[in-house]
């Protein structure tokens, strides 16, 4: 049950990021819109745009995802499986007196 809440939050944390990723770079784009629509639209309408958005958005998605699962997979094994922070070395971080 444990691995599960552990490999969700890395998928959360991947999600999250890729709606970050999303948000600024909407922001970027719209910015140039705003300044030159004839340049930077391709010459596309806004309705073929907002398409384009959506298939980007979702590739982003999954791909954040995939790495978030991936991700979570790798340090469940690192941290719970092999152990490696357990060490006198690492405490020594992460003591905070």
């Amino acid at each position: 049950m444990k691995k599960h809440f552990y490999l969700l939050a890395f998928v959360t944390l991947g999600l999250m990021i890729a709606a970050l990723v999303n948000a600024l770079s909407q922001l970027y784009y719209l910015h140039l819109l705003d300044a030159n629509y004839a340049k930077y639209s391709f010459g596309l309408s806004w309705a073929d745009l907002e398409q384009v958005h959506s298939f980007f958005f979702l590739m982003l998605l999954v791909v954040c995802g995939f790495w978030g699962y991936f991700s979570g997979k790798y340090w469940w094994q690192q941290i719970y499986v092999l152990k490696k922070f357990k060490h006198k070395r690492w405490r020594r971080l992460w003591r905070f007196a």
